[in-house]
């Protein structure tokens, strides 16, 4: 099996379309989200960088300068060729710059089982939001639980409205490479997406963050996204949304065994 290529990574971050392969290929699937997340790090860590009002100007006189005594020294070509030096090791430098002062761990772990997972999670929930009118919506949770296991050939723990979540619908994706289902709900804050899997909370990177009577809650924070999780007959239910822990655990708890 061939692997993609950095040119064709690059393509997909530019906007190209995602080959099939990539869902079929966890070496190529943890690459991708691994240079999606790089890239999104490092276009918020340059976001705040604001070149200072008179750079341009400095550029140009500085330039402008060196042709300047290049032509009055009847050696425009070797002054020049030396201003340009300058002009590159002082935008080299401030590079550097730059690139030191974005965190060491932007860099690290970046490349992780556990940290793809969680990204893919990322961009699944994401595109169920981009795919709210393909949603399967029924009155009777039952038959979303129905559609689900017809699809996927497993039969989640259905899903009810409560006071503070309303059930939007039900679909499919791909995560880790397989079909998956999960249930869309909309909470006070915004949309939240409850993925069913069988792949452990460990595997997923996720930490216990409390233990109730009957379960123990795990919780993990991904790419601005918070996600929650809940074990259910050997089956992982993840809530993922960029809305409050305690919205997910509430979402989480409409869940019926």
């Amino acid at each position: 099996m061939s692997h993609l290529t950095d040119g064709q990574f690059e393509d997909i971050l530019l906007g190209a379309p995602v080959p099939s392969h990539v869902g079929e290929c966890p070496e190529c699937r943890a690459r991708l989200a691994e240079k999606r997340a790089l890239s999104q790090r490092l276009h918020q860590a340059f976001a705040s960088v604001r070149a200072s009002t008179d750079l341009a100007d400095r550029v140009r006189a500085h330039v402008g300068g060196a042709s300047t005594v290049g032509e009055t020294t009847g050696r425009p070509r070797t002054i020049l060729l030396a201003a340009h030096r300058r002009l590159l090791s002082g935008l080299a430098a401030a590079a550097a710059i730059l690139l030191v002062a974005i965190p060491v761990g932007l860099y690290m772990n970046t490349g992780s089982e556990a940290h793809a997972a969680q990204m893919e999670l990322v961009s699944l929930h994401e595109e169920n939001l981009n795919s709210m009118d393909a949603l399967f919506v029924h009155d009777d949770p039952r038959e979303l639980a129905g559609h689900l296991e017809g699809e996927t050939g497993h039969c989640p723990a259905m899903i009810c409205t409560g006071s503070e979540v309303a059930v939007c619908g039900c679909c499919t994706g791909r995560f880790q490479g397989r079909k998956v289902g999960s249930y869309v709900v909309e909470t006070a804050n915004g949309h939240v997406s409850i993925v069913v899997m069988p792949d452990t909370p460990e595997s997923l990177g996720m930490k216990p963050d409390r233990t109730e009577p009957s379960r123990t809650i795990w919780r993990a924070a991904c790419e601005g996204c918070n996600m929650a999780l809940i074990r259910i007959d050997n089956r992982s239910y993840c809530a993922v949304g960029q809305v409050p822990q305690e919205e997910l655990e509430r979402a989480l708890g409409n869940l019926l065994e």
